[in-house]
């Protein structure tokens, strides 16, 4: 993994001593579909969180099974403008990313969904765009 410095674009200045402590982890990435929500876990760092609502976000939750799953709403992408990120299926279930060019002033009409067939994984240089990445089926590890 090349681990550069975190580049200074648009408006948000870097603060003198930061930028270059990233480090490399490796670990499983995992989704599951729960009711109205889309969970991922990321052992990589140690955290939990929801990523997607099957409908609207101020009502959906764990325990009411949508009406419908081809739509996802969400509300994060992360941004690591000083390493590399490898996303591989390791079941190969398909996945769809939501990808956009780097930089401080996207908006979500920046992204784009690329679906994945399960059958390779994605890589993504220093300064992308990682992605809020969701799967195809109910439960997916990467």
């Amino acid at each position: 993994m090349t681990i550069v410095p975190w580049p200074v674009q648009g408006r948000r200045p870097l603060v003198p001593g930061t930028g270059n402590e990233g480090g490399t982890v490796e670990d499983i990435f995992e989704m599951e579909a729960r009711g109205g929500l889309m969970l991922a876990t990321n052992r990589a760092v140690g955290r939990s969180y929801v990523t997607g609502w099957y409908g609207d976000p101020a009502t959906a939750n764990a325990a009411t099974e949508p009406g419908d799953r081809s739509c996802i709403l969400t509300h994060e992408a992360n941004y690591h403008p000083d390493g590399r990120q490898i996303f591989c299926p390791r079941d190969g279930a398909a996945f769809v990313a939501l990808l956009a060019k780097a930089g401080d002033e996207i908006t979500p009409a920046d992204f784009r969904a690329f679906l994945f067939d399960g059958g390779f994984g994605i890589h993504i240089d220093p300064r992308g765009l990682a992605p809020a990445s969701f799967s195809t089926q109910p439960a997916r590890r990467l």
